[in-house]
């Protein structure tokens, strides 16, 4: 492997300075940090927008994304509404919830079916407009869009896919009203499996998952 010692680029997560090349994949560069071991996508694509288009959620013609999202998001029912009685069980007051990275509002309109009045932002114009059918209140575009408070703020498989999660963390913490709660999911990069399998990790996918995370360095993150 080699080795990235240049000062101007430092870990978008603890900020230490030496890095190493981890892999390449779908042409694009993915590095380890030192100091935290988080591992991301450096540089950063632009224009996400364009990369979670229509085909993203209907056809994954480019080899990632969904033939059809809400058909292919059913197996995840049972653990969609295991979100919601541990979201109710910390925060049993909890009334209005908004999600990040809402797609087409699926995990939304079971949580409206739980009780919770519900708002979703997704960046995905074809995305929102599919949950806005379903009546849901959609953003389409990004946490800058969202004004209001929510007391619960969920981004399910949505912090891997953004391109500077401390800037995505800290917009949220500006929107959860007092002792409000974050809900987040993502690939566990420190699983057994995913040591097993290395850079063959099915999850390693850029440019649609930017960082991978373990528990440690994510905790530390939302720590700071």
């Amino acid at each position: 492997m080699e080795t990235s010692l240049q000062e101007s680029i430092v870990c978008p997560v603890c900020s230490a300075e030496v890095r190493e090349l981890y892999q390449r994949k779908n042409g694009h560069d993915i590095y380890v940090c030192d100091a935290c071991k988080v591992r991301y996508v450096s540089p950063m694509p632009g224009a996400l927008e364009g990369l979670y288009a229509e085909n993203y959620f209907a056809g994954a013609d480019e080899g990632f994304g969904y033939v059809d999202y809400d058909a292919d998001k059913e197996p995840m029912v049972g653990a969609f509404k295991k979100y919601i009685r541990l979201i109710q069980k910390l925060s049993p007051n909890a009334k209005s919830l908004l999600d990040v990275g809402a797609a087409t509002g699926f995990f939304l309109d079971i949580a409206r079916k739980e009780g919770f009045s519900v708002a979703g932002v997704e960046i995905s114009a074809f995305a929102a407009q599919k949950g806005r059918d379903k009546g849901i209140e959609m953003t389409t575009g990004t946490l800058d869009q969202v004004t209001g408070t929510f007391d619960v703020i969920s981004m399910l498989d949505l912090i891997e896919h953004v391109t500077d999660p401390r800037a995505e963390l800290k917009k949220a913490h500006a929107l959860l009203s007092p002792d409000g709660l974050l809900v987040i999911n993502t690939p566990d990069a420190g699983s057994l499996y995913a040591k097993a399998m290395g850079p063959k990790w099915h999850l390693i996918v850029p440019p649609e998952h930017l960082f991978y995370f373990d528990r440690t360095n994510l905790a530390n993150l939302l720590a700071q």
